[in-house]
């Protein structure tokens, strides 16, 4: 036991990059506080939702804390049966998973909702450093071509949902792995521009694929001011908020564009406009 907890507390404490847990915080409470500032006025009912985030952020940490005394090791030698198991749980949403504008994501349990999507990167970092931390072999087909093909299948099946942004991100995870394991700088740009060329063939597809109102998020990105009042109305709005914010910010509940709300979803995907235009 004593064993166990030197190496717990030389893990835990000696190597422990505590500026990044700082950084982390601090973007939580910013988030938090940003919440807090959009949703209070009207929290006249129910349980708040800056309470709910901070309750789960209470959660989260204590979690953080249990993570950090397991041996990430022995998580790794498990990786692939967490991986199968994230699996079958994204087969299980697409079957009978709760729809919400348009999106197939959440498994309903109760009073809470699971998205696997989010879950399912975990296994798949472990899965992919265990994969290579136990493969000595080089060449395209052990160091690319297997690993690719492992991580396929959890890419489709969040595309179908569809969940266009957790399938980009789930398919950037890869990508930063296979380089950080120590991919030729030359075989990396290969793969990029490889994936470059066939991106015009492929994008056809994935276009035809998408639901209109992804379609009209791509579109409005690209340009928003081509229907300011309409698909690119968000967009617009969260730029106008960063800007009346300037360097210095208005102060809690002094930004106009939020607290007029001009700005659409600002307690959810525009939370960064809300704390910028408070807080500079």
């Amino acid at each position: 036991m004593s064993l166990m907890n030197d190496n717990v507390n030389r893990r835990g404490l000696d190597t422990f990059d505590w500026c990044f847990l700082g950084v982390i915080m601090a973007i939580i409470s910013a988030g938090i506080l940003s919440i807090y500032s959009v949703t209070n006025p009207q929290s006249t009912t129910g349980f708040p939702i800056y309470l709910k985030q901070a309750t789960w952020m209470v959660v989260g940490s204590l979690a953080f804390l249990v993570a950090v005394g397991i041996d990430y090791h022995k998580l790794a030698r498990l990786s692939y049966l967490l991986y199968g198991i994230g699996l079958i749980l994204l087969i299980i949403v697409l079957i009978a998973g709760k729809t919400s504008r348009g999106s197939q994501r959440w498994i309903p349990l109760g009073p809470f909702a699971v998205q696997p999507s989010e879950f399912i990167k975990i296994p798949l970092l472990l899965m992919l450093a265990a994969y290579y931390g136990a493969t000595t072999r080089k060449g395209w087909v052990r160091r690319l071509i297997i690993p690719g093909l492992i991580v396929l299948p959890g890419f489709l099946l969040i595309l179908k949902q569809p969940d266009l942004g957790s399938s980009l991100g789930f398919l950037a995870i890869f990508l930063v792995v296979i380089l950080t394991v120590g991919m030729k700088s030359k075989a990396f740009g290969f793969v990029i521009l490889a994936a470059l060329m066939l991106f015009p063939f492929a994008w056809g597809g994935v276009w035809g694929s998408l639901h209109e109102y992804q379609q009209d998020r791509i579109l409005s990105f690209v340009d928003p001011n081509s229907d300011p009042g309409g698909k690119g109305y968000h967009g617009l709005q969260s730029r106008i908020a960063i800007g009346s914010g300037q360097l210095l910010g208005k102060g809690l509940y002094g930004g106009t564009q939020t607290q007029f709300k001009f700005l659409p979803e600002g307690h959810t995907d525009f939370v960064f406009a809300v704390f910028a235009e408070e807080w500079g």
